[in-house]
């Protein structure tokens, strides 16, 4: 590739194993930059909101969330007070793992660890009304919910989840810049592919 390749990453040193998909990022693109900071996605994106009925059916459906947590996340979306919800009033609440630029274009990714599939942390959090209303839900929810919004309104998104890349033999596959959604997840798991899009 001829254009500079620039990494939007900002290291968290718990996340040990986030830390060394951006390693893998970093030696396959050996001559690219990084910019320590969090990439502020375009205004007009945090705009696009989850419909809560849509966000009913994919729960109904389910079958690998924790069950328990599941059926509490199906709850809260049938009682949220707006038919849609916002994930956040402004790009600086809400970022990606990983961003690269190359030229004009942004290529995305998210390492999932367990926490978002196990919808494991229950802090108090926000989610909002489209007007902006602060609704407080457990953080599996909020997380949840931006998951959801990333898969479902940017292209050029590529889903890593841990457990697939310190398993595979093809991890090299999940460092190749793609114009597409894609998502990496051992068989029989969960899968915002299979959530969303099946």
């Amino acid at each position: 590739m001829n254009q500079t390749i620039t990494f939007f990453y900002q290291p968290n040193k718990r996340r040990k194993s986030e830390l060394a998909f951006f390693h893998a990022l970093k030696s396959y693109y050996p001559n690219s930059q990084t910019l320590n900071q969090h990439f502020l996605v375009n205004a007009d994106l945090v705009n696009q909101f989850i419909d809560s009925k849509k966000l009913v059916d994919w729960l109904t459906r389910d079958s690998f969330l924790p069950t328990k947590k599941r059926l509490l996340c199906l709850e809260l979306a049938r009682n949220f007070p707006s038919e849609f919800i916002r994930v956040a009033r402004q790009p600086k609440e809400i970022f990606f793992d990983i961003v690269a630029q190359v030229g004009n274009e942004f290529f995305y990714w998210e390492f999932h660890e367990k926490q978002h599939v196990g919808l494991s942390v229950a802090r108090p959090q926000s989610v909002y009304t489209p007007e902006g209303t602060s609704v407080e839900v457990p953080r599996y929810f909020q997380r949840l919910i931006r998951d959801i919004w990333r898969v479902y309104y940017f292209s050029s998104y590529t889903v890593v989840w841990q457990k697939w890349f310190e398993k595979s033999e093809s991890a090299i596959e999940s460092l190749k810049l793609s114009k597409e959604f894609r998502e990496f997840s051992l068989d029989g798991k969960f899968s915002f592919q299979r959530f969303i899009f099946e």
